[in-house]
């Protein structure tokens, strides 16, 4: 996977301020703890500049494309988390409509 120079209007900001946390962190994925309150307060009007500090340097990684045979659509797992989940290069609409059947590698 190389490296591109991602769109000029994306934007990212490191969430630095921990008053719109919820203290004390969970020792497991932020979403409950910073993430949730994060989106709850910039729904309520707060600004990103007022959640954290902007991340100037963004870069982005091309990822491989999936590729369609009539039926079926073949993509790769680009990451294992930590928890075991596959993330897949797939999108919803590389996949047919209806029931779905997965198969990775032989299984």
């Amino acid at each position: 996977m190389g490296r591109v120079t991602p769109p000029a209007e994306w934007q990212a900001y490191q969430l630095t301020k921990e008053e719109y946390w919820v203290l004390p962190l969970g020792s497991t994925f932020h979403g409950r703890d910073i993430f949730s309150p994060a989106a709850a307060h910039l729904a309520n009007g707060a600004a990103l500049h007022d959640l954290g500090i902007g991340v100037i340097d963004l870069s982005a990684f091309a990822l491989p494309q999936p590729h369609e045979v009539p039926g079926t659509a073949i993509g790769q797992v680009i990451h294992i988390d930590r928890f075991g989940n596959l993330i897949t290069n797939l999108r919803q609409a590389h996949l047919p409509a209806g029931p779905l059947r997965v198969r990775v590698a032989s299984r």
